[in-house]
């Protein structure tokens, strides 16, 4: 994204780098609001879904 372009080579450059492809790695103070999570009956955060 942006001006991290020069990322997307790491994983061919070192082999232990991956990509995080899970949504929630991405969540911060900055954009959780524009977020909405549900709740397990058990108490953990369920799925994600951006509004």
């Amino acid at each position: 994204m942006g001006d991290q372009k020069y990322l997307d080579e790491w994983p061919d450059l070192y082999a232990n780098c991956h990509i995080i492809e899970h949504p929630g790695a991405g969540v911060a103070p900055w954009n959780y609001e524009k977020l909405y999570f549900t709740q397990g009956a058990s108490g953990e955060i369920g799925s994600m879904v951006r509004l």
